[in-house]
């Protein structure tokens, strides 16, 4: 029997809030908020192969609160990575701040794919 498969992205915030910023160092500054996050799809190819792991995404967060660029930086397979690129590359954040002028930050965040056993 098929197994289902499913996508956690459990300590996101923690991640996110975790990474050293401009905002963090600076007591006037602010921390990005997640407003929009896309989940990353389990990709058919990695879901038949049985391909499973964690995809550490790292990013970069433009002034305007969209993800400017985003790279796997460690992954057990490349499907997986594109999977959460692409995923990460669709979020939307209120900016980090600091000296009240919207900035730049980089950060991580950790994609689990993993498949649930059959039942």
């Amino acid at each position: 029997m098929k197994g289902y498969h499913f996508i956690a992205i459990a300590g996101v915030c923690l991640a996110l809030f975790g990474c050293t910023t401009p905002a963090s160092t600076n007591p006037e500054g602010k921390q990005p908020q997640l407003i929009r996050a896309v989940n990353a799809r389990y990709p058919l190819e990695a879901e038949k192969k049985g391909i499973t792991g964690i995809v550490t995404v790292q990013f970069i967060l433009g002034p305007n609160g969209r993800v400017v660029s985003a790279k796997a930086i460690e992954s057990p397979d490349p499907i997986l990575s594109k999977a959460a690129v692409d995923a990460v590359m669709q979020w939307e954040f209120v900016p980090a701040e600091k000296n009240g002028k919207k900035v730049n930050v980089l950060m991580e965040v950790p994609f689990t794919f993993a498949l649930d056993a059959p039942k």
